[in-house]
């Protein structure tokens, strides 16, 4: 049974968090090793609605996420520790909240309804909104989480922003609108022309800087790992192609105040979704002729195609690991499945876990150094869309490849926000 916990147990509850990691790394390695492991699911449960996302795993354990509340039209975001969920709470400006991301010391980093002013479209698709609707959302601004205490993070002079991810040094990286009207609008995020430009930025010691672009007129941060190396997407011109429709937009690394392009699988979309503390990114891109998006991993300068689980079309890789473990997930235009990529090969996660689980592994977002991952499951003696962590175990016990059916509801979760163009 999961039961819900509000911030003010949070200080009783962190120091659980910590790990015999010296005991679960050699585990994982020794697994490694002699093959594939096998996985616990764990349904993590909801703060009362029907649909729920595991998002990040940190390396303590705890897992960030987001639930709907009783009857499916607030979202909130949530820290989940020792089978309690604890709500974030909000910022003043309404009910909504996303918790992107929780580091090592259980800080967590997101997106709040920040002001009772609605978003305009180029901000629509990434702040929280009515889950029913998917419609007028508020102007939403990036947060802070801290024992219970949310703070307010402010914009680059913009309406809206959002924190997408946090280091373990407290950094955050994220994307924040300009007081600057956008001529094309930001196409990636289904924005119109004169809606204001988005840029990425990076947050430390209380200060929110602008970190460029890579030409273009917007750009977004989303990954930030421990050295300071932030990835995401950026528009590379200022110019909309006419065979597309949007401007170039590929992912990119930013180190020290550089910003590199890393190109992209032959399409003109990319986006980095992940840069591990190894400098590898993780993301995904169109091919040539914009149909299709695969996974990839650059590292070391090059790009590689990810590819697909067999049968399926499209991927995503959403986390990578030290050890280099990817997770994401493998699609096609109706049916999902949360994905592992081991030496490159994807596996499909359901074939690792308990047939007799009660859950279908749809969709997988990251993977910490002890090879926990956090993702989304449909719950199959009710429908529902529930946030689960998966253990890896030594039990032996394995299921079959299935993929599980792309219901409207899972679409609202999986190809919310930045997604919603790159995994149309």
């Amino acid at each position: 049974m999961k039961t819900t916990t509000t911030s003010n147990q949070y200080e009783k509850q962190k120091f659980g968090w910590v790990r015999a990691s010296f005991v679960v790394l050699p585990l994982l390695l020794l697994q490694n090793a002699v093959g594939q492991t096998s996985y616990t699911i764990t349904d993590l449960g909801t703060l009362g609605g029907t649909l729920s996302e595991a998002d990040t795993v940190n390396q303590r354990g705890a897992v960030a996420g987001i639930s709907t509340l009783a009857g499916d039209s607030v979202i909130r975001g949530w820290v989940w520790t020792g089978g309690n969920l604890i709500d974030v709470g909000s910022l003043s400006g309404g009910p909504n909240t996303i918790a992107q991301n929780v580091n090592d010391l259980a800080q967590v980093t997101g997106v709040s309804d920040g002001a009772t002013t609605l978003a305009d479209s180029n901000a629509a698709c990434w702040n929280p909104t009515d889950f029913g609707t998917f419609s007028d959302p508020l102007d939403g601004h990036a947060f802070l989480w801290t024992a219970g205490t949310i703070k307010d993070l402010g914009t680059l002079g913009g309406k809206s922003s959002k924190g997408n991810r946090i280091n373990n040094r407290g950094q955050i990286a994220g994307m924040s609108q300009i007081n600057a009207s956008d001529p094309n609008g930001f196409v990636v995020c289904g924005g119109s022309p004169g809606s204001q430009i988005v840029h990425a930025f990076l947050y430390e010691k209380g200060k929110m800087t602008d970190i460029g672009t890579l030409g273009g007129y917007d750009c977004v941060a989303n990954p930030i790992n421990d050295l300071g190396q932030i990835s995401g997407g950026c528009d590379v011109t200022r110019t909309i192609n006419p065979a597309t429709g949007y401007p170039i937009h590929h992912p990119f690394l930013w180190t020290n105040g550089v910003m590199q392009d890393l190109g992209s699988l032959g399409g003109a979309l990319g986006y980095g979704e992940v840069v591990s503390n190894q400098g590898a990114v993780v993301g995904l891109t169109t091919l040539a002729g914009e149909q299709h998006v695969h996974g990839f991993l650059w590292q070391n300068g090059v790009m590689t195609d990810l590819g697909v689980f067999p049968g399926d079309t499209d991927s995503d890789a959403a986390g990578i690991n030290s050890s280099g473990q990817i997770v994401g997930g493998s699609f096609t235009n109706s049916t999902t499945r949360g994905v592992l990529w081991q030496n490159g090969t994807p596996i499909d996660l359901n074939s690792l876990i308990d047939p007799n689980s009660g859950c279908q592994i749809a969709w997988t977002y990251w993977i910490n150094d002890a090879g926990e991952i956090a993702g989304q499951a449909v719950v199959e003696s009710t429908g529902e869309t529930h946030a689960v962590l998966l253990t890896p175990n030594n039990n032996g016990i394995r299921g079959n490849s299935r993929s599980v059916p792309l219901t409207d509801s899972l679409r609202k979760l999986i190809f919310r926000g930045y997604r919603n163009r790159l995994l149309r």
